[in-house]
């Protein structure tokens, strides 16, 4: 006989536990919790309801799988991407599980956004005019569709450049860049050739028919680039890294 014996024999309702009666989770919120106590989801996905649209995608990641070429010292030399290239136009979907926000040296915002499919997870880069239009977008748990651009750099893991991002099904057409009315003026110093050479590769990945003119910020002459370009809104954004917005015009 212990101590305690004699009061629960005459007390049983010492032994009752009372439970509240808590309604079901719904199954958004219970896929949501299992993925943050175990870091992966048990009972289901939440993109499963959206499987057979983000089939209609063109992009996931499961198409990030690359293949390896080494050197005689078994150092990569280069990564071959099969079933995606630089500057390839892409539409994509998935849930946000991280957003990364960098302020650049020029003072401005922009973002790596982590997005999970229902093969694995990719990621986004918004420059800062995309992150200015679309920053209340980049909530983590969202689940969205987006359009952006292929850039793949030498040895790293292709990523997207955002041009546009909605939360599920919001996102709309916009009307073709390609005008060839337009042209893309740029200011900026011409003699500078390491400067030059940044920015003719990035015209090359958005090619088009916008012819570019430059004014040489430092002496004056105008040139024109033998490039030309979509005016897409990740093009600029990729100039907006090195050149400032005053310096960007699109007319």
């Amino acid at each position: 006989m212990t101590l305690f014996e004699t009061v629960i024999q005459k007390d049983d309702n010492l032994n009752k536990i009372e439970y509240p009666n808590i309604p079901e989770y719904h199954n958004s919120q219970k896929l949501k919790l299992e993925k943050d106590v175990l870091g992966v989801y048990i009972s289901g996905h939440p993109l499963e309801p959206f499987r057979e649209q983000l089939e209609s995608f063109t992009f996931n990641s499961s198409m990030l799988v690359g293949e390896e070429v080494r050197n005689e010292a078994g150092d990569i030399e280069e990564i071959f991407y099969e079933n995606v290239k630089d500057g390839q136009n892409i539409s994509a979907g998935g849930i946000i599980t991280n957003v990364k926000k960098i302020t650049t040296k020029s003072n401005k915002d922009m973002a790596i956004i982590t997005i999970e499919d229902l093969f694995g997870p990719f990621e986004v880069m918004a420059f800062s005019n995309a992150y200015e239009e679309f920053r209340d977008v980049f909530v983590e748990n969202n689940i969205v569709n987006l359009k952006g651009r292929i850039s793949i750099r030498e040895n790293d893991k292709p990523t997207i450049i955002l041009e546009d991002i909605r939360n599920w099904n919001a996102i709309t057409e916009k009307p073709s860049f390609e005008t060839i009315d337009k042209k893309l003026f740029l200011k900026f110093d011409f003699t500078n050739s390491s400067l030059r050479k940044q920015i003719q590769t990035i015209l090359k990945r958005y090619e088009g028919k916008i012819p570019v003119k430059v004014r040489c910020s430092s002496t004056g002459s105008a040139h024109l680039f033998a490039e030309r370009v979509d005016g897409s809104d990740a093009l600029i954004n990729e100039l907006l890294g090195l050149i400032d917005k005053d310096s960007i015009k699109l007319l």
